[in-house]
């Protein structure tokens, strides 16, 4: 697994629409904490069943691509 960006902004905003690439699963960009620490969970998304859960920065920018973004 390639290791979060180091960019001092997220690759996705609050708001937009994302996509696992692997399973397909869509979920929408709650809110981002600016934590760089390698284990954080920095992405709150809320997902297609109306579930809300914390991902880590490295697995949404590694595995999940744009379906929509907020303008």
């Amino acid at each position: 697994m390639k290791r979060p960006s180091k960019e001092p902004f997220p690759r996705y905003r609050v708001g937009d629409l994302i996509k696992d690439t692997e399973h397909g699963d869509l979920g929408v960009v709650v809110k981002y904490v600016g934590i760089d620490e390698e284990n954080y969970d920095n992405y709150y998304i809320l997902n297609m069943f109306g579930k809300t859960e914390w991902f880590s920065r490295g697995y949404i920018e590694e595995f999940c691509e744009i379906v929509s973004e907020c303008k």
